[in-house]
């Protein structure tokens, strides 16, 4: 009876080391799941999200607009290591052209800023962007990719206080318009036939 509990005992002892050496190499490079890796904010930044290109002269009515654009909703991945965030975005351009605006080819702008939450700027890159505006066709509606973004953490401790923002490369006087213009009464192309 002894000798078999013994036997018993010693085969069960056997296998709780084996079941945790086992635990202890399948956790050997893997991801801790109990700890949140959170990625930085990405989004549109709002005083940028619009563009409105007027054509010659002081006018700033529907007729005279040239081009206008939009830059929908920023979509994202991120790789967190736990000292700097890898990330990956998405996002679409909208272009129209207006009573004023020509068909062909014409050039735009936009950026992508790396910034400390509601602070600094850390990084900004602007890109150059080419629309093509073929005759009966004013809209031009193209997703973008950006990659590669790195921004490392260590000053603020966390990803999260950091955050991705896009935007249209305004002028002065593009930028003071998007601040004065309520999105109620920006001009609205999509109610105007153009050639």
């Amino acid at each position: 009876m002894t000798s078999f509990g013994t036997a018993n005992s010693l085969r069960y002892a056997a296998f709780a080391v084996a079941g945790a050496i086992l635990l202890v190499l399948t956790g050997c490079g893997r991801e801790d799941p109990f700890v949140v890796k959170v990625c930085p904010r990405i989004g549109v930044l709002y005083d940028a999200s619009q563009l409105t290109v007027f054509g010659p002269g002081p006018g700033r009515e529907l007729n005279n607009v040239a081009y206008d654009g939009e830059i929908g909703k920023v979509r994202g991945e991120c790789d967190n290591n736990g000292q700097f965030a890898e990330v990956e975005i998405k996002f679409d351009l909208d272009l129209r052209a207006g009573p004023q605006g020509r068909i062909g080819q014409q050039n735009f702008q936009y950026f992508v800023a790396v910034t400390e939450l509601n602070q600094r700027v850390l990084n900004k890159q602007i890109y150059n962007f080419t629309a093509e505006f073929e005759p009966g066709q004013p809209r031009v509606y193209e997703t973008r990719e950006v990659k590669n973004i790195r921004i490392p953490f260590q000053r603020l401790g966390r990803a999260d206080l950091y955050e991705v923002l896009v935007g249209w490369e305004l002028s002065p006087d593009q930028l003071a318009y998007n601040r004065n213009t309520s999105p109620f009464d920006r001009p609205n192309l999509r109610a105007v036939e153009r050639p």
